[in-house]
């Protein structure tokens, strides 16, 4: 029995046309990513844009936040002008400037970003995991993410910082960390029975 010779299909020695070559290809329901150029993932449009906070404005700002509720915390939170509906200083940062009066205290709480704090006048104090870290001026603070943590002021005078936080990606992709129990109800601070919060941000 005399063997059969398989079918070949010689490929053509001349370049295609490019532009008809991505048309045949589209057609085709194919792609050819990182090609001709082209990055394998196209880069995300970069929205954030230079900015500088005064810091004539910004203290003036938080020393009329003293007679105003802002909630359980004085916070001004800096806002990239790029990107305002983000509330961020870029897409993966956070950063605002904190101050607490004498004789008050924000409950104890946690998120999953670590956060830094970089004391800037005053004096007061956060408790971390029932470590009590005494602040003042120059002073840099490091919480790691998901730990419970708290401040207070037990001085004469405001204490002042910046807080930054690094924003995770399962954040960007509002993908939450499952939460503590319910009935969770650490103390941080002797005698505090307020019902703790949880924060993602």
């Amino acid at each position: 029995m005399t063997p059969t010779k398989a079918d070949t299909t010689e490929a053509s020695s001349t370049p295609p046309n490019l532009d008809a070559f991505f048309r045949d290809i589209a057609r085709a329901y194919l792609d050819t990513p990182g090609s001709a150029g082209k990055p394998v993932v196209a880069p995300k449009e970069q929205l954030a844009v230079p900015h500088i906070w005064k810091n004539e404005e910004v203290q003036r700002l938080l020393k009329m936040s003293e007679h105003v509720a802002l909630g359980e915390r004085r916070m001004l939170r800096f806002i990239n002008p790029g990107t305002p509906d983000w509330k961020y200083v870029t897409p993966t940062l956070s950063m605002s400037i904190q101050q607490i009066l004498p004789n008050e205290f924000a409950v104890p709480h946690r998120h999953t970003a670590s956060a830094i704090r970089f004391f800037l006048s005053g004096r007061s104090y956060t408790t971390v995991e029932e470590d009590k870290c005494e602040m003042q001026r120059g002073d840099l603070i490091v919480t790691p993410g998901w730990e419970w943590h708290d401040y207070g002021n037990e001085s004469n005078e405001p204490g002042i910082w910046i807080d930054a936080r690094v924003r995770h990606h399962r954040t960007a992709l509002q993908r939450r960390r499952p939460s503590a129990d319910d009935g969770d109800r650490r103390h941080l601070a002797p005698g505090w029975s307020h019902p703790l919060s949880l924060e993602e941000y």
